[in-house]
């Protein structure tokens, strides 16, 4: 459906033998190390978000400055600056949590853990509302394979399903806000 130049592709191992020096982390800290990697994971994401949703934005004011319609820009329609004022407000609250969570990571914060979570859930929300107005305000061409703003939709769906479905981020999230209390 969308992020066609990502080369994904099923790998089935079967039979295979690995010594002491093929072992990442430590022997039977499988899970760690792939938690680890998801959660950091899950942050980067978050910042993949961002930039989608800001590539719809910036596609979707070009086209409402230069599309006419009934003799006027479509950038003059109070409807159309209301949508992109609100397109740039959420992908301003994306980018904010997203370097919210790096900054934790950096910074060894035990709230790391909660807020990747928080802000691959929002950011990809974000990311999918943001590109689905970018296709709305493009009309019928937003719609074509054509538009970016089409391109930036498809590929903003996975960010809702990679590195943990959106039920999983809530579920993790609620599991943390029981842990922490």
């Amino acid at each position: 459906m969308g992020v066609r130049g990502t080369g994904t592709a099923e790998l089935k191992l079967s039979d295979c033998r690995a010594g002491d020096d093929d072992v990442v982390g430590r022997v039977n800290g499988g899970w760690e190390v792939l938690i680890t990697t998801l959660n950091v994971g899950r942050t980067a994401v978050a910042g993949v978000a961002v930039g989608v949703a800001r590539g719809a934005y910036e596609e979707a004011m070009s086209w409402a400055r230069n599309r006419e319609l009934f003799g006027r820009k479509l950038v003059e329609f109070q409807n159309i600056q209301f949508k992109l004022a609100e397109m740039l407000a959420a992908i301003e609250t994306a980018r904010t949590l997203t370097y919210y969570s790096a900054y934790l990571y950096d910074a060894k914060s035990p709230h790391f853990i909660l807020m990747t979570h928080v802000a691959k859930l929002q950011s990809a929300r974000i990311a999918v509302d943001v590109t689905r107005r970018a296709v709305q305000i493009e009309g019928g061409f937003g719609y074509s394979k054509e538009s970016k703003a089409e391109m930036f939709y498809s590929d903003a769906k996975i960010l809702e399903i990679g590195e943990g479905t959106n039920e999983v981020m809530k579920y993790i999230i609620y599991k943390l806000i029981e842990k922490s209390q």
